[in-house]
Parts: C-alpha cells; structure tokens; sequence
C-alpha cells in the first residue's frame, strides 16, 4: 500500500496523475520482492501449482496432453490461486454489469483478449502434439491466471488507458502481445501485471499518435494557438522530462527492491527450513 500510494500516485500529483495503475505497480513490486511467498498457494489443505505453472511445465517437459489441467475447474474456480482470478464466470458476470452500465468499454478488454488468443493459438501450432488453435489449450491459458482480471477491471483503469477509440484498439493489441511474450518466453508462467503496467507507460505515445484531427473551428483555433506559441502538452521536451523522471523512479525503486531482498533473503530461508523441519 505504501509503494502504490506514495510513490506510484503521490510523487506524480495524486489521484488521475500516475503513470501507471497502482495496485498493479504494487504488487509487481511484492513479486519482485517476494516471488516464493507471493506464487505460492494452498487449496483444500494443499499446497501446489497453478494451473498456468502446470501448464508451463507440461510443454517444458515435451508433454503436449496438459495432465493435470481442467479448463472447466478454472471457469467454476476450483482451482488454486490469487483471490480475483480463479473464476471466469465471476469475472464476466461483473464485466457485463459494468459494460451495460457503460462504465467500461469493450474495445480495451476485447483486442486485450482476442489478440492474446491468436497469438496462444498459433504458438500452440509449433509445440509437438498441441497444434494450431487447440481448443484445450487456449481455454486452460485464457480462464488461468489474471489475464480476465486484467482485462475488463486493470487494463480499463481511466487514468492509464487511453480516451481515443483507435487508442483504445492499439493499447488492447499491445497488452495482448505483451502477455503472450511475458507468459511463453518469460520466467514466470503469468505475465498479465507486468503488460499492463509497460503497456501503461506507453498510453501518452498512443494517444499522441492516434488523437483525432480536428476540423472547422477546432482546427483554426489549434492553428492559432500554435502561431501564438503555446505548446502541446505532449511535446518532446515533456516526454524527454518524464522518461527521465520515470527512469530515477525506477533506479530508487531497484536499489529499494535489492536492499529489501538482501535483509529478508535469510529471515525467510530459515523460517521455511524451520517449517520443513517442523513438517518432517
């Protein structure tokens, strides 16, 4: 809570100035620090992996039938994970609700999730046994993990997400590819956090780039203004200014991060050996 409010939010203006989406920066920030406490889970009494990680190993291991993995336990949520992500049908009846109410739009949530799911399924083409577009396999990868959470109550977020509906479309395409890189390539089975956060940091390059012209009066009056010489709010100097910004943020944070690890790394070495103990 103290990383999301005090440096996400407060040390760029407060509420509707962050860069990126708070609650995400924080937890990428206590997974970073706490990979094994924050990727561990219990269900019914038994610690074990999620479903994403079991599908990770399976392909890993040259097993292309995905044992152990129930795409309809991940849709009910009965299954083993974060509190938020292991039900589908939760998640889309909320969706919904917020849709109808116009609260959210659908372009975001919707190029978010059918470009991650062409992507999943052409990759499951060059992996012995799955093939193109298995249905198994998309299903398991898309009702895993928080990529639904992500989609219709992260990436909508007012303030990181773009206003512009060609914005809207670009940053849904982005997120998705980015999803896809962090989950197949990257060290960890999940990648939605991580998307979103980068994918925010680009949100004022694609509004930028993707805000419509104005015409008639609008654009006489821009003209003018431009004359005058006042400048756009999103000229080069401002960008250059806040990708250095950004850069000490991150610099203060890593060294942060370090200096937390360094400090708990033998407290939680011994503390998990002590229960192993305990258990034996």
């Amino acid at each position: 809570s103290v990383f999301g409010i005090l440096i996400i939010k407060q040390l760029f203006g407060g509420l509707g100035q962050n860069f990126m989406n708070p609650a995400l920066g924080a937890r990428c920030f206590l997974l970073i620090s706490f990979t094994g406490r924050m990727t561990s889970f219990v269900y019914d009494g038994v610690s074990g992996a999620t479903p994403l990680a079991t599908i990770r190993a399976n392909i890993e291991a040259g097993n292309a039938a995905l044992d152990g993995v129930n795409s309809m336990d991940m849709l009910i949520g009965n299954i083993a994970g974060t509190i938020g992500e292991t039900s589908v049908i939760a998640i889309v009846i909320g969706a919904i609700i917020l849709i109808l109410k116009g609260i959210i739009d659908l372009r975001i949530p919707g190029t978010y999730i059918v470009t991650f799911a062409l992507f999943i399924g052409i990759f499951g083409g060059f992996v012995d046994g799955i093939g193109f577009f298995n249905v198994q396999y998309m299903t398991a990868e898309l009702c895993g993990g928080g990529l639904m959470l992500g989609a219709f109550f992260m990436a909508t977020d007012y303030v990181t997400s773009p206003i512009t509906p060609a914005g809207k479309v670009v940053f849904g395409v982005i997120l998705g590819i980015l999803t896809f890189c962090f989950r197949i390539y990257g060290g960890s089975a999940e990648g939605v956090s991580y998307a979103i956060i980068f994918s925010n940091l680009l949100v004022p390059l694609i509004e930028r780039w993707t805000q419509p012209k104005s015409f008639g009066e609008g654009a006489e009056l821009a003209a003018q203004g431009d004359t005058a010489g006042t400048k756009s709010k999103m000229d080069t100097k401002s960008i250059v200014i806040a990708t250095i910004a950004i850069m000490i943020i991150t610099v203060i944070a890593g060294f942060a991060l370090a200096y937390v690890y360094k400090i708990t790394k033998d407290p939680i070495a011994v503390t998990e050996q002590k229960a192993k103990e305990e258990a034996y």
